[in-house]
Formats: C-alpha cells, sequence, structure tokens
C-alpha cells in the first residue's frame, strides 16, 4: 500500500513538561540518539515503497529541535533518500523556542520543511513556571520573527488554557499576544490533568465553567483577528490548515516511524512501542477492532473538525454507506441541534462542537 502521511517522533526532551503525558526520554547521549537515527533510517528503507505517494511529513516529539544540526542532517539525509521532500504538499516540524536556532532554520529550507510548529503553550512567565516550560517570552518572539525572515511563514503557536491560577484575563493576553506575532495557525488547548503526570498533584485546577468561557471568548477574538476555526482546538489565517491532520482526521492513512508511534492502514490501527524495545526491533501493538466500529471512529473524528464531511467522501473513504450504519442517530443529533445536514454534507453545529464528546458518545 501507499501511506498518505508519514509521522516521526522524536522522544528526546531535556525535561519532563509539568502537564506533558506524551512519550517522551529526558535523558539521552549522543551514542543513543545516534542509534536512534540509524534505526530510524532502516525503518524508513524498509518502508521505502509505501512513501511514494507522501502528502505530508510531521516530525514530532519529545522535542525534535533537541537534536543537534548534524543529528538533523542525519535525519534529513536519510529522508531525502527515500522521499521526494520537494514535491510534499506539507512538511511540519514541532519545535521548542529555546532550542531552536538560525543554523536549524537554515537546514530546515535546504531540505524543504514549510511548516513549523512552536510549543509556546503561555507567554506568561508565572503561568509558564506553572507548567514547567523554560523559554522566555522574548525567546518566542525572537524564534517566530526568525522564521519568519527565512521565508517560513507557516507557523503554529502551541497555546493551553485552563492552566492553575489562570483567569479569562490572562488567557486573552496570552492570545492578544500571539496574534501580534507573524504566525498563520494557533492550537489552542483545553489543559487536561493527565493521571500519572507531575501536573496531577495540583488541587487549584480551573473549573469547567471558566474553562468553557476560555474557550468561547477565544474563538470569538481569535476570528475577530482573523484565524478561522477549523477543528475543535485549531485556527487558521488564508486556510493554512494542518494539512496533515485535518488528512488523519478524516480518515487518509498514516505510517508512524520512532517508538511510540502510531499508525492507521486503513482498517488496523498500530503503535511502535518504547525506545529500549523499539531499538531491539520489537513488533508494534496492534489496535484490532470490529470493521463498523472502525468505521464509525473514522466518521465521528471527522466531525471533530467544523467542516465534517462531504457524505460522498465519507461513503468513498470507508466502502460503507452513512445510513446503513447510523439509521437513526444522526437524525436525532440533527434534531437536538448539534449536527446539520444538507444534500451531500453533514457537520457539527457550534453546540455540536462544544459538546464533542458528548456526539462521540452517541455515534460510538
Amino acid at each position: 500500500m501507499n501511506y498518505d502521511h508519514l509521522y516521526i517522533h522524536i522522544p528526546f526532551c531535556e525535561n519532563k513538561c509539568e502537564y506533558c503525558a506524551f512519550y517522551s526520554e529526558t535523558s539521552s547521549t549522543k551514542e543513543l540518539r545516534q542509534r536512534f537515527l540509524t534505526k530510524l533510517e532502516t525503518d524508513l528503507s524498509a518502508h521505502s515503497v509505501e512513501l511514494q505517494n507522501l502528502k505530508t511529513i510531521f516530525i514530532g516529539g519529545g522535542t525534535p529541535s533537541a537534536l543537534t544540526v548534524k543529528e538533523f542532517e542525519h535525519l534529513f539525509s536519510a529522508l531525502s533518500k527515500y522521499i521526494n521532500l520537494k514535491e510534499l504538499s506539507e512538511f511540519t516540524i514541532e519545535n521548542n523556542p529555546e532550542s531552536l536556532t538560525k543554523e536549524k532554520i537554515q537546514l530546515y529550507k535546504k531540505y524543504y520543511v514549510n511548516r513549523v510548529s512552536i510549543g509556546v503553550q503561555s507567554f506568561n512567565p508565572q503561568f509558564r513556571k506553572t507548567i514547567g516550560r523554560k523559554a522566555s517570552p522574548q525567546n518566542i518572539e525572537k524564534t517566530s520573527n526568525l522564521l519568519k525572515e527565512s521565508e517560513i511563514d507557516n507557523i503554529n503557536l502551541d497555546l493551553i488554557y485552563g492552566i492553575p491560577g489562570q483567569k479569562l484575563q490572562d488567557w486573552l493576553a496570552d492570545l492578544n499576544k500571539a496574534v501580534t506575532l507573524p504566525i498563520s495557525h494557533i492550537s489552542a488547548y483545553s489543559l487536561t490533568i493527565e493521571e500519572g503526570t507531575l501536573l496531577a498533584k495540583n488541587e487549584t485546577i480551573v473549573n469547567d465553567d471558566e474553562a468553557v468561557e476560555m474557550q468561547l471568548k477565544g474563538i470569538a477574538f481569535l476570528e475577530s483577528h482573523g484565524f478561522k476555526r477549523y477543528e475543535i482546538s485549531n485556527y487558521c489565517k488564508n486556510n493554512q490548515k494542518c494539512l496533515h491532520n485535518d488528512g488523519i482526521w478524516h480518515g487518509e492513512t498514516y505510517l508512524g516511524l520512532g517508538p511510540n508511534a502510531a499508525s492507521f492502514d486503513g482498517e488496523k490501527r498500530f503503535q511502535q512501542p518504547q525506545l529500549a524495545n523499539w531499538l531491539d526491533g520489537n513488533p508494534p501493538g496492534f489496535d484490532i477492532i470490529p470493521r463498523i466500529d472502525r468505521v464509525k471512529e473514522i466518521f465521528m473524528i471527522g466531525l471533530r473538525t467544523c467542516a465534517g464531511w462531504q457524505i460522498d467522501q465519507f461513503e468513498k473513504a470507508t466502502k460503507t454507506k452513512l445510513k446503513q450504519i447510523y439509521p437513526t442517530e444522526i437524525e436525532e443529533l440533527i434534531k437536538d441541534n448539534f449536527l446539520k445536514e444538507t444534500s451531500n454534507h453533514i457537520f457539527p453545529t457550534e453546540k455540536g462542537l462544544l459538546y464533542a464528546d458528548y456526539v462521540a458518545t452517541e455515534l460510538l
């Protein structure tokens, strides 16, 4: 088969942020990173035939920008052996502002990286300290300007609201700062306190009513500044959506390489083991469920986007008639104003986006 998208997981981080539940390794050596890159190149070679029609690459983590310039050269050189990087519609790398340098940006340009995502979370020093972020707000601004000067103008900022102690005016101040920067995209996530994270011990969490108010006021603020909402937590200018994520939300296939990276081949989901087992060549774990449940899952994930589904697009992707799997459920959600439907289009209302978890429960 040919995958639509490639995800590469770089697991290395200098430290574990207080809120983070993503898989990462906080202690690495030059030798370990070299083993990682060598194994990654082996995997790229093994899957090279399946990567000939890629639309996008997304390199995430962890902290990809924790790699040195020489290590990035190794990674990009390996990618360019098997993939025509120039022909990609989108090539994204996640970065922390404290580890992104002018030299790395120049290397990004050399290998056709055209989208950069910066982990900001908050510009407020107090809240950055609460969630364990290190870079200064000044460094964040400097980084976004460096990217713009290098003619990488598709820039995303990750922001979080609902940080312990944060109030509505603090959240709006973060958004106000963000929209003054030369960026095209904002991902604005409600903080989820995951079990096992350092922040899980903090009891001063923002209540649900405050978080909803932050979300609703944030949506209005961003849209008034030209950032159109296109998914529950994502906003863009000039239709510069994240093509990688938008494809995945609509059931397209993706291969995940690197420790803990997830994949979807159109039917099965599977996930690579963590670093030590991945380096030893252990196989991925598979998530195998009945076909009808997978089809429902694909439909539900697509409804997290504001555009929802073109019905013929969904039926072609899944080879399934929508009315066969939802004889009454969709009609009930339309009646209750969670969904809207036209002749060939079904999409969530504002109420449906706000109560997306409820909609998902009704559809699964």
